[in-house]
């Protein structure tokens, strides 16, 4: 006899591992790093251009490691979110192409472990 819990929790395994898109649940995928940087935003006006944390949040978007990215308060600027295939291509991430963009004055990096 089927009973309405077991119903409940075969709905809900499907729900989550079928139907729920899954890099919202986990935070790491098979072969992948996932890592948090935080960057501080040196805002500055330049006579032409000004360059604020909007503006740079919206240059790292279109990085392709790159899943999400957040203007927060307190600490640090922004804080993204990528996924890599590993340490390496963090590295050349980091330095090849995120600090290259004006106006980022320092990051942090965060590897999520689990």
């Amino acid at each position: 006899m089927v009973t309405f819990r077991a119903l409940y929790w075969a709905f809900i395994g499907v729900f989550v591992f079928v139907l729920w898109p899954h890099e919202n649940i986990f935070c790491y995928h098979l072969g992948e790093i996932t890592a948090f940087i935080h960057v501080f935003v040196e805002e500055r006006t330049i006579p032409k251009e000004k360059i604020t944390a909007k503006k740079i949040a919206e240059e790292i978007k279109a990085l392709p490691p790159v899943k999400e990215v957040f203007i927060v308060t307190g600490e640090w600027d922004i804080i993204v979110k990528v996924f890599v295939e590993d340490i390496e291509a963090l590295g050349k991430f980091v330095t090849d192409e995120l600090r290259k963009i004006s106006g980022i004055k320092r990051t942090i990096t965060s590897i999520v472990l689990a």
